[in-house]
């Protein structure tokens, strides 16, 4: 086939450009080492990127393990912290009723547990 016709089937389908622009410069080698340099640039490439898809897969496994170990961790200190609070107010709440059953006055109690006169009425 002469080059003219070459060009002109080209032109007419660009998927067939490509393949013939990427195949050809290995169907001019001649020679076996050449063909086999290519080969091996191919699949150099190709490990490459499965290398490097590995490697991005495997930290985003190590990134969402250690984000949840982190959250679980925070999770739990602030749950602690919101439930010792919880407990001394309770705790304050409770003593608060008790003085008051036994006949203190409100302002003796805000005095001693730090509740409002609002809060000590509604105990």
């Amino acid at each position: 086939m002469d080059e003219e016709t070459l060009q002109k089937i080209l032109d007419m389908d660009p998927a067939m450009r490509k393949l013939y622009e990427e195949f050809m410069p290995v169907a001019r080698a001649r020679d076996e080492d050449s063909l086999r340099y290519y080969q091996m640039r191919e699949k150099a490439l190709s490990d490459f990127i499965s290398g490097m898809n590995f490697a991005r897969k495997e930290g985003e496994q190590k990134g969402k393990a250690e984000g949840l170990r982190e959250g679980r961790a925070e999770g739990l200190k602030e749950g602690k912290v919101e439930g010792l609070k919880e407990g001394e107010r309770k705790g304050k709440q409770e003593l608060a009723r008790n003085m008051k059953a036994g006949g203190l006055s409100v302002e003796q109690i805000m005095a001693f547990s730090g509740f409002s006169r609002k809060e000590i009425e509604e105990l």
